[in-house]
């Protein structure tokens, strides 16, 4: 890979660095480059290996709603089809 080999070549180059005052100012160009470009890993969070329903619950903060909210939700729906209807057009 390209890329890998030429990360290698600027780290001997910057490793045969002997000034200061160059190493320095490098290092703020980097940090700079670094504050302007948020790296992957703050863009996009990794997958966890494992995940339970427990953990996904605590980690949204899920609350369970309230029995009536449901049945309100339910009423304002106004579904006229019988379930078998709608079961049935799930399957097409």
């Amino acid at each position: 890979m390209q890329t890998e080999t030429d990360k290698y070549q600027l780290i001997h180059t910057i490793v045969q660095i002997e000034n200061i005052w160059v190493l320095k100012k490098i290092a703020a160009f980097v940090q700079q480059i670094q504050e302007q470009n948020p790296s992957w890993n703050q863009i996009v969070k990794p997958l966890r290996k494992t995940t339970s329903l427990e953990e996904l619950k605590l980690a949204q903060n899920y609350q369970k709603p309230l029995q009536t909210e449901v049945d309100d939700y339910i009423q304002k729906l106004a579904i006229e089809e019988p379930i078998e209807m709608l079961l049935a057009q799930l399957n097409k």
